[in-house]
Formats: structure tokens, C-alpha cells, sequence
């Protein structure tokens, strides 16, 4: 069980991960194309609008399902976190250059 303090520091690094994500989205928004490609085949896109509020919402929803469900492990969240926010970094910076 994680503890008050845990918890709590999970939901620190929850909204700076959350954050990053938003103003990087924000600032290369001008420069993404309008259909982002999720592979590297590029056969699935969806537009720069949905793309700009996924990866936000699903740093939300991992960071609620962790502290619900999995609230043994700290490392877990961490992890989860940091990835999605590196993700979401280099699928806006591959598109917006």
C-alpha cells in the first residue's frame, strides 16, 4: 500500500509531466502537420487537435489507474509518467520539424 506521502509525490510528478506535455504541444501546435502519423508506416494519423488533448487526458487517466489499482509500487507510476511525456516529445518534435 502506497503511503500518503507517496501518493502525494506521484501526483507532483503527475502534474509536471502533465504540464510539460501541454506547452510543448502548445508551442509546436503551429508547426504539426494537420494529420500526425503514429507509426512509422504512417498509415495511422489522427488530426493535430485530437493528438494535442490524447496525450494529456492519457496522463491523466494512467496516473488515476495507478493510484487506484496498482498502489504498490511508486516506480511503476514514475515510470509511466516519464515515458508517455518522452513519447509524446518526440512524436511532436518528428512531426514539427
Amino acid at each position: 500500500m502506497l503511503s500518503k506521502e507517496s501518493i502525494k509525490k506521484i501526483m507532483i510528478l503527475g502534474a509536471i509531466c502533465f504540464g510539460v506535455t501541454v506547452v510543448i504541444n502548445i508551442v509546436f501546435y503551429g508547426k504539426m502537420p494537420n494529420q500526425i502519423p503514429l507509426n512509422s508506416s504512417g498509415k495511422t494519423e489522427i488530426s493535430k487537435s485530437v493528438f494535442v488533448l490524447i496525450f494529456p487526458a492519457l496522463l491523466l487517466v494512467c496516473n488515476g489507474l495507478n493510484i487506484r489499482l496498482n498502489n504498490r509500487s511508486m516506480m511503476n507510476a514514475i515510470i509511466v509518467n516519464i515515458v508517455l511525456t518522452v513519447i509524446n516529445a518526440m512524436i511532436v518534435l518528428a512531426n514539427g520539424m
